[in-house]
Formats: C-alpha cells, structure tokens, sequence
C-alpha cells in the first residue's frame, strides 16, 4: 500500500471516529449524550491518526518515533496509526 493509500484510509477512520464522537452512537466506548471525556479511548485513537496523518505529511510515517528504525510493513498494515516498532512496543 502507497502513502497515498494509507494517509486516505487514515482520514476515512479520523472522519468516522469524529462522527461517532458527536453523535455518541450507540456502541461506542461513550455514553450515548455524554461528550467523550479528554482521556477517552476515542480521544487517544483520534489523537494517534492525527498524528499519522502529520508524520506522512512530513515524511516521517513509518518510522519509529523511539528508535528511528523502520516499523514493519505487516506492523502498519495491523495497526495504520502506530508510531512505535515492535520492538520499542515491547512486541518484539
């Protein structure tokens, strides 16, 4: 998969975590007609593809923001908006 690809498909996931933010769809970690609260799981997962999407903007996607090394393809492919390898994960 191309950057092009991946910062797309990042973008899709970000617009439908802010949906389900404002809604408060049924489902989701929040409570339905609460706001999500500053630490919430959606909060964090919002935050990492934001921050994805800035590292491909910079050229800086796909490398480990601990390291500096590479993160593996098959490592991006399972989780997009992970700035860490395996290894400094502590899954390797």
């Amino acid at each position: 998969m191309d950057l092009l690809e991946r910062q797309t498909e990042l973008r899709a996931e970000r617009r439908a975590l802010i949906e389900t933010l404002r809604r408060g769809r049924p489902g989701a970690v929040t409570r339905p007609g609460r706001r999500a609260e500053a630490g919430s799981p959606e909060l964090r997962q919002l935050r990492r593809l934001e921050l994805a999407l800035k590292r491909i903007e910079t050229g800086a996607y796909g490398l480990c923001m601990a390291c500096g090394g590479e993160i593996s393809p098959a490592r991006l492919h399972a989780y997009p908006a992970t700035a860490l390898c395996a290894s400094c994960k502590g899954e390797g």
